[in-house]
């Protein structure tokens, strides 16, 4: 590709993604008052559905995002007063430290190979503007 095209692809790619970002919000905005014009009784968590006209319904999936604390010490303590009935609330699950994945040598990357998976991201790009 030409220098010429190349800048009408960056030119593109640059208002493209500027009226992704306004699109972005006025959707949020728009999905907001629609959820609390249709849905009087929205629920904290779960799915609803209005009925409309010709069959067609409009649903609603409410989520709520949970996380634990941090400190383990603090999660430990408090899994010891409850019963132990309620000790699967918590899963454990292995996570990719990639700063030390990135230290393996060799023979230890083909080893631990075997239980990794990789796929390509996206690309995230920015045009710096100069100061």
């Amino acid at each position: 590709m030409d220098a010429k095209n190349k800048m009408k692809l960056l030119k593109e790619w640059l208002a493209v993604s500027s009226n992704l970002s306004e699109l972005k919000k006025k959707e949020t905005e728009l999905r907001r008052e629609v959820h609390s014009s249709f849905f009087e009784k929205p629920l904290k968590e779960g799915t609803q559905n209005v009925e409309l006209k010709k069959g067609y319904k409009l649903k609603a999936v409410t989520k709520l995002n949970r996380s634990l604390d941090k400190d383990l010490e603090k999660i430990d303590s408090i899994m010891k007063i409850l019963d132990k009935k309620h000790e699967e609330v918590i899963v454990y699950q292995p996570k990719l430290n990639v700063k030390e994945f990135r230290k393996m040598d060799d023979k230890s990357l083909k080893i631990f190979s075997e239980i990794l998976t990789e796929k390509p991201g996206t690309v995230d790009i920015s045009l710096v503007v100069p100061k």
